[in-house]
């Protein structure tokens, strides 16, 4: 960066370490001014950043001058023609060539065929199915293909009541599970439960669960919202007895309702 000082009417060069030392002997002045190369204008000595401390002042202790000498215009305006002159002589840098990018051959257009209009398909509208049934076959199918036979829901009741009445009356519980068998039965297709293998030990805890756990299943078919609670059931009927048929009764009575049935008035 070059800097310059009006000395004897004349522009002259410094060096900033040159500059330092005279404003630290006392041989350059605050308010003078120094033109800046790199600015292009001249500056008051005290507001050039790099002559900061020179003085060994604070800053707002400077004198900076307010009024450039007549002079000065002259002498900016000759550092401004000579350096564009130094511009305009100084040759161009060439620029650099540019590789040839060859241009790759524009590929074959296809021939598109012409588009064959697509012939009107009849479609058979396959009959709709109620939710509640399922294909059944022939001879033994089990409830598996064949022709299309509704699902009977069982019978709706109080589960409160069948509770209370289980309670009082055992003879009553058997005569409830034997009722449930074939209702369940019916409704999945199939002789799933057999009603006599109450009567056989370790076999009629295995046919109980086996009965609390179409609750699940029959709701799945049913499109009833029902969580599976089987383990609830059978520890419910092993501990209290018949408190399990509430909690059964319940889930089974919202099966037979998504199925369609209604409990009788």
């Amino acid at each position: 960066m070059g800097y310059h000082l009006h000395r004897n009417g004349q522009s002259v060069p410094y060096e900033l370490s040159k500059l330092r030392t005279m404003a630290k002997d006392g041989d350059l002045a605050q308010d003078e001014y120094i033109y800046v190369d790199e600015k292009g204008e001249w500056i008051g000595a005290a507001q050039v950043p790099e002559m900061a401390g020179a003085w060994n002042i604070g800053e707002n202790e400077a004198t900076v001058a307010m009024e450039i000498p007549a002079d000065f215009g002259a002498m900016f305006d000759e550092l401004e023609a000579k350096r564009k002159a130094a511009s305009a002589q100084a040759p161009a840098p060439e620029p650099a060539p540019q590789p040839v990018r060859q241009q790759a051959a524009p590929a074959p257009q296809r021939q598109q065929a012409p588009q064959q209009p697509a012939p009107q398909q009849m479609v058979a509208q396959a009959p709709q199915r109620s939710l509640y049934e399922e294909p059944r076959g022939g001879g033994g199918g089990g409830g598996r293909g064949g022709n299309v036979t509704r699902r009977q829901p069982g019978e709706i009741l109080d589960p409160m009541k069948t509770t209370l009445f289980g309670f009082l009356c055992f003879i009553y519980m058997i005569l409830w599970i034997f009722k449930r068998i074939p209702e369940i039965n019916t409704f999945l297709g199939e002789e799933r439960l057999v009603w006599w293998h109450f009567f056989i030990p370790i076999l009629n805890i295995i046919t109980l669960w086996k009965m609390f756990k179409t609750v699940p299943e029959m709701a799945g078919l049913a499109g009833a919202q029902i969580e599976d609670r089987t383990t609830l059931y059978l520890i419910c009927w092993l501990c209290v007895g018949p408190l399990g048929v509430y909690f059964f009764q319940s889930d089974l009575n919202a099966v037979w309702a998504a199925a369609g049935a209604r409990p009788k008035a």
